[in-house]
């Protein structure tokens, strides 16, 4: 089992929106979680018409007093 790390999420951008932003990037927060980049409304680089964000999260290693992994 791991206790710390790093994730990039890519989502659609209503992520930041209602819902999804209280139940799912204010969890992520309110457990540790830190966003330490986000980008919004970056145009999908293909030929799919899609505007999305781009999420990175960070978790510190709670069990050894803080330190990154």
């Amino acid at each position: 089992m791991r206790y710390g790390g790093a994730l990039g999420l890519i989502a659609t951008n209503t992520i930041a929106q209602g819902d999804t932003r209280s139940t799912g990037l204010r969890f992520i927060c309110n457990n540790g979680g830190i966003i330490y980049s986000a980008t919004r409304r970056y145009k999908w680089p293909g030929l799919a018409a899609v505007v999305v964000s781009v999420v990175h999260i960070w978790k510190q290693d709670d069990r050894s007093g803080g330190t990154p992994l």
